[in-house]
């Protein structure tokens, strides 16, 4: 018991350390209402992940492909990062149309 709460404590700092030096960035993407994988939770949330990826690497200049290590669901995760990043350019491209 008393390894569990250290365990949470130390998470309790990681995050708070997080949100205080302004790394913790997930309310500036603004995520689709509706994904081509609404019906099984687990691969929206990896469609979700790539989809924030692309978006801020669009954004921020960051990386133009996605980097696809491991996990399940790298496809849906590939998938996310190009139509965020498509999201973040066409963003970007009426901004500079106004």
């Amino acid at each position: 018991m008393r390894f569990l709460k250290t365990i949470l404590a130390a998470l309790s700092l990681l995050f708070a350390g997080a949100c205080a030096t302004g790394e913790w960035q997930a309310s500036d993407v603004p995520l689709p209402t509706s994904t081509p994988y609404d019906s099984n939770q687990m691969v929206r949330a990896a469609f979700l992940e790539g989809f924030r990826h692309g978006y801020r690497a669009q954004k921020d200049g960051g990386p133009p492909s996605v980097e696809l290590v491991t996990g399940p669901y790298v496809h849906a995760r590939e998938q996310g990062f190009y139509v965020g990043a498509a999201q973040a350019r066409a963003e970007g491209y009426a901004a500079t149309m106004k």
